[in-house]
């Protein structure tokens, strides 16, 4: 008993130095971003927060989406700096998080066996499967930049569904069937709220010039077209937001779509709850030149959460 006695104690004491250990590192509030540097600090990037118009500094932003489940980030899709700053963002609040997803819109459900492999493929490899040239997107050395970063985390998923599929969600929606299909479940087969969609087509107009060569009453049917669509795919991003398994899921996809009046915030808030959190949104802008900043601010200021302005 005295042997077994002596034994225990060197236990004891270790056991003690564990608990302490445990009880301290519990205690220890985690690691600012301080020191992190934002992206194009260099060249005179800017962030604000919105509807404030507040600026605050690259930490600050950092900070506030950390605790943040669904942090969706927008782009202009053929600026390079908004995949490469987007890239460091995902970096440095991935790393932090216990489980990351990512979802795409670039990806439709065709590329999803692909990207079930990312993590085993190379840049390379994965440029050749996807078929990237001929999807149509910003060059492949820049997006890389972003799903590089990606790849490292977990879990990478399409956020559109392919043609073939879209084609029969325009229709059920066209002609108000689909019971079961995600048009009922995300309330397509109704109108927008007037405001949201004549603010929608304005924006579609706009973005699609080769569209004023046609006459208008096949013009306005192409419009509410692409109005369908825009809105189909903004509520299989948010389904597929949702159907990511992972403490902290991001979104990249264009600044229109991650709006929260009338994009896949939109959608996102179907179903669930209203807790503070569940969702941010941030836009990357460049400003072309004459564009003023307070102007876009006052413009845009209910229309994101936060906005990164780059050079």
């Amino acid at each position: 008993m005295a042997n077994s006695a002596f034994l225990s104690f060197p236990l004891v004491k270790c056991f003690a130095a564990l608990s302490l250990v445990a009880i301290l590192t519990a205690c220890t509030p985690r690691a600012s971003f301080q020191g992190a540097k934002p992206p194009g600090h260099e060249i005179g990037s800017k962030i604000y927060r919105l509807p404030t118009q507040e600026e605050i500094s690259f930490q600050e932003l950092l900070e506030e989406l950390e605790p943040v489940r669904y942090i969706l980030l927008g782009e202009q899709h053929q600026v390079p700096e908004h995949f490469e700053y987007r890239g460091q963002l995902l970096y440095l609040l991935a790393k932090r998080a216990d489980s990351v997803g990512t979802v795409f819109e670039h990806f439709t459900d065709q590329h999803q066996p692909v990207l079930n492999q990312v993590s085993l493929l190379s840049p390379e490899m994965l440029e050749k499967l996807l078929e990237w040239k001929g999807l149509g997107w910003i060059e492949w050395e820049q997006f890389w930049k972003l799903l590089g970063e990606a790849k490292m985390f977990g879990k990478v998923r399409a956020g559109r569904s392919n043609r073939c599929v879209l084609e029969r969600l325009v229709k059920e929606v066209e002609s108000g069937a689909g019971e079961d299909s995600l048009v009922a479940r995300y309330g397509l087969n109704r109108p927008l709220p007037k405001e949201l969609a004549k603010q929608l087509k304005a924006e579609l107009r706009s973005a699609h010039h080769f569209l004023d060569s046609q006459d208008s009453e096949k013009l306005e049917l192409q419009i509410e077209r692409m109005l369908r669509v825009q809105r189909i795919w903004d509520a299989q991003m948010a389904e597929a937001l949702k159907k990511t398994d992972a403490a902290q899921v991001f979104l990249f996809a264009g600044n229109e779509h991650v709006r929260k009046d009338r994009g896949v915030p939109f959608y996102l808030r179907r179903g669930q709850s209203e807790s503070s959190g569940a969702f941010r949104t941030v836009a990357f802008v460049r400003l072309e030149e004459g564009d003023e900043l307070l102007e876009w601010l006052s413009k845009n200021s209910d229309s994101f959460d936060y906005v990164y302005f780059t050079p």
